[in-house]
């Protein structure tokens, strides 16, 4: 018998977290719920959070600001524009009380009390300000404002003024600079809606449409104003304002594995090392169990069962997103591998995915997400990947079908949760060509 030594190097291009990656990507997040001398809102601080998650999952680091008050507020505004300098995307993202006095944007901070127009410009931050802090280096700019809810502060200025000051519901109009994209949740001067689910109308379609691969930001932008005239009966139509010099996606066109060329055969001796390398990563079997197709699923830890659910091998091809295998190990499940036999030889050309625990989004935040793998065939051949963080179906297709009898997938990095350190798969099939 002769063994073959040359291996395929490969590498998985998932379009979202790959093509993110060639950039650097910074955001500022402020989600806004817990005020004090303004009526509190329910969505602000959900809308943040959600928003935090996919954005991580589109290769931006993220810089959190939940409830801020003055004080704190400046020092995020500070850190975005020190690390916008350096990036070539830059994006902030805020969502609470925002207010529109002769003529001008300002932010609430959680603490803020206006009594007259003249602490206008000391207790609150105008939009000038974060976009001063924009124009430091970054290439493409991005703001969304999720923050045209009423003036609270509309009977205080108007009873304490001595000037005719113009006071306007919702936020005016604001004309992007150069190579800025901004997007309200509603026109200009108009008021938007907090929503009575867990988030606005408005980052309710963002959160939907953010990470559609191969879509431009206007692209995204027209679905997600469908989304939220349909949503509140045409009440709130969200209005943009682009000065962009190139096309923007949040997430490219997915792309298929590209695989470089063999390496060349080694000589006899060598082969069987190198073999022995590529199978020694995969840890030996605990459970299995039999799904469609005659595949046989194999994992190399399961977490015990936990009020009645079971988080077996069998939950990768029940079709439910609200079952999973969950690795059982002590840590965050890196070096877990998930196995599919096929009981032949196959042409496989690819496989699906669904990342996570997907039962809704507070389950699927709480528990860890595969974030890079490897995949390993029984004759050596290997080849590495990385997911976008985000729900749903992942389809992976091969540059062209491979001929193997089994694959296994290898956890190699996570998304950590929020809660649990324990990964979660809900779903895993392969892609035939036969």
């Amino acid at each position: 018998m002769r063994l073959f030594a040359g291996f395929f190097c490969a590498v998985l291009l998932v379009a979202a977290t790959a093509a993110a990656r060639a950039e650097t990507r910074i955001a500022l997040v402020v989600g806004n719920s817990t005020y004090v001398h303004a009526p509190r809102l329910q969505n602000p601080r959900n809308d943040a959070l959600a928003l935090i998650d996919r954005l991580r999952g589109l290769g931006f680091e993220v810089i959190e600001g939940l409830d801020l008050d003055r004080a704190t507020f400046g020092e995020k505004l500070k850190e975005f524009g020190e690390r916008s300098a350096s990036a070539e995307v830059a994006l902030f993202y805020y969502a609470g009380h925002g207010i529109q006095v002769d003529g001008q944007n300002y932010l609430v901070p959680v603490e803020a009390q206006v009594r007259s127009e003249f602490e206008v410009s000391i207790e609150l931050y105008s939009l000038g300000t974060v976009l001063r802090q924009m124009e430091r280096g970054s290439r493409t700019n991005i703001i969304f404002l999720d923050a045209c809810r009423d003036n609270p502060f509309r009977d205080s200025l108007a009873a304490s003024s001595r000037s005719a000051i113009a006071l306007s519901k919702g936020l005016g109009e604001v004309r992007a600079a150069r190579s800025t994209y901004i997007a309200f949740a509603t026109e200009p001067d108009k008021v938007a809606l907090d929503g009575a689910g867990r988030n606005s109308p408005f980052t309710e379609a963002l959160l939907r449409h953010i990470d559609t691969p191969g879509a431009s930001i206007q692209d995204m932008m027209i679905k997600v104003r469908r989304d939220v005239a349909a949503a509140t009966n045409g009440q709130q139509t969200p209005w943009d304002s682009s000065s962009l010099m190139e096309t923007f996606s949040f997430a490219p066109a997915a792309a298929a594995v590209a695989a470089t060329q063999p390496a060349p055969a080694a000589a006899p001796s060598e082969a069987p090392q190198q073999l022995a390398l590529s199978m020694r990563a995969v840890r030996p079997a605990v459970a299995c169990s039999a799904g469609p197709d005659g595949v046989r699923y194999c994992a190399t830890s399961v977490l015990g069962a936990i009020k009645g659910n079971h988080y077996d091998p069998s939950m990768l091809f029940d079709g439910r997103g609200d079952t999973a295998w969950v690795e059982g190990d002590a840590e965050d499940g890196i070096g877990e591998t998930v196995t599919l036999e096929f009981g032949r030889v196959r042409r496989l050309a690819g496989f699906e995915i669904s990342n996570g625990y997907d039962k809704d989004q507070r389950i699927w935040s709480s528990n860890s997400r595969v974030r890079a793998f490897d995949l390993h065939f029984p004759d050596g051949r290997s080849l590495a990947g990385e997911l976008p963080d985000r729900r749903g179906v992942n389809r992976i297709e091969f540059a062209a079908p491979v001929a193997t009898s089994a694959f296994s997938l290898t956890i190699r990095e996570v998304y950590r949760g929020t809660r649990y350190r324990d990964t979660a798969i809900s779903e895993l099939r392969p892609i035939f060509a036969d």
